[in-house]
């Protein structure tokens, strides 16, 4: 009975070795495979980019860590993470969002792989720069339709300020957006809009309440 129990234990250690093993070996290859769609040149210009894209202002970035608590100190595995195991809200991760923003032929990569390359991407830059700066570098790019590009273009548009001077509820209104500009349209969706924005409202009060006060 002992030699069986130890047989048993023996065949599920080596069993469970072999799958960490190998799952190890499967995330390493499907991490790399970003090289498949861009070279290390492309890479390194697009972390370039993302270095000198201006700062995001004080107060919109405070507006923005009230929406997404955690938008800026965890990586992709960790929102992953997040939306597995927690009931948290979802909540967007920069440097992915930059990887999807891209317009980059998806079918030049191996089939196999062809549905983890904007993970391998994302994991690339979020090697080379912060979570901040790639929310700094999609908002400059950011299509917000009707021609207007960047969130500081955006902000002149819809508010004719500048991103820094805005309100916190026309901060809420770009973010909304930010989600959807086609779908959260406020002239052909009025109600939709109105709704969503009121959610936003709360959820932002609701952080702000939650935090205590400095002493």
């Amino acid at each position: 009975m002992k030699r069986t129990f130890r047989i048993i234990l023996k065949l599920l250690t080596w069993t469970g070795l072999f799958l960490i093993v190998l799952l190890s070996g499967c995330y390493l290859w499907v991490k790399s495979s970003w090289s498949d769609i861009i070279t290390v040149k492309q890479l390194n210009q697009l972390t370039s980019d993302i270095k000198e894209v201006q700062a995001i202002p004080d107060n919109f970035k405070k507006t923005l860590t009230q929406v997404y608590p955690d938008i800026f100190d965890k990586g992709l595995n960790g929102h992953a993470l997040d939306q597995l195991l927690t009931d948290k809200d979802y909540q967007p991760c920069p440097c992915r969002q930059v990887a999807m923003m891209l317009r980059i032929d998806y079918t030049k990569a191996k089939r196999i792989v062809r549905n983890f390359y904007p993970a391998s991407l994302t994991w690339a830059v979020e090697e080379r720069v912060s979570q901040e700066q790639c929310m700094a570098y999609y908002l400059e790019n950011f299509d917000f339709t009707h021609g207007v590009l960047g969130i500081h273009h955006a902000s002149d548009y819809y508010f004719n300020n500048q991103l820094e001077n805005l309100s916190i509820e026309q901060q809420l209104e770009l973010i909304l957006k930010l989600k959807n500009p086609y779908l959260y349209d406020k002239k052909k969706r009025p109600e939709l809009y109105n709704k969503k924005l009121t959610e936003l409202k709360e959820k932002q009060l609701a952080t702000t309440t939650a935090i205590p006060h400095a002493h």
